[in-house]
């Protein structure tokens, strides 16, 4: 399990207690902030740690979903708009408006990994208003997907979502077209 410093600080008591409990291999330093318990850390472990208030969105979402079987090189992390710039090159950040920002968040379990991601639901407006900077066959890959999945999706949350996501009216008739 992966610890903040704080979280070290209240169960050990002092930074002099954490480095002992590093030395004697209790604790193991990950980098500036973050313990573990463990030698060896995942890294989707260390991003979902050093960015706790972010959400995996895109390419990273759809693949721990099923819908696709194309691996991401990067992490897709959403964060609202006025949340400080990443400068990680494993992360990719999409800022949005911060009253869309919270709604479909959910938490899924991946590879031993807690994770903030965002529904299918949600997910499948996203596919709608970034298609254009997807290639063609990756798109046409996650619609066929959700095309299948479709009877086990929430229409009313889509509806919600499409109506709430930024440029609405195009996002709704996108989808009436091409999943609906």
């Amino acid at each position: 399990m992966i610890y903040h410093y704080a979280e070290c600080m209240e169960k050990f008591g002092s930074a002099y207690q954490i480095r002992k409990a590093v030395e004697n291999g209790e604790l193991y330093f990950l980098q500036k902030g973050l313990y573990s318990d463990r030698e060896h850390v995942s890294e989707l472990s260390m991003i979902a740690a050093q960015y706790p208030k972010a959400v995996f969105t895109m390419r990273n979402t759809f693949y721990y979903y099923g819908l696709t079987e194309v691996k991401p090189d990067q992490y897709d992390l959403a964060t609202e708009r006025n949340s400080t710039k990443i400068h990680n090159k494993l992360v990719r950040q999409f800022f949005y408006p911060d009253s869309f920002f919270e709604q479909g968040i959910t938490k899924i379990i991946y590879q031993g990994t807690q994770l903030r991601v965002y529904n299918k639901e949600r997910m499948l407006i996203e596919l709608v208003r970034y298609r254009t900077k997807f290639p063609y066959g990756y798109y046409k890959e996650l619609i066929s997907s959700y095309r299948k999945i479709l009877p086990d999706l929430d229409i009313e949350k889509i509806e919600n979502y499409a109506a709430d996501a930024p440029h609405s009216d195009n996002v709704i008739q996108i989808l009436q077209a091409e999943v609906f």
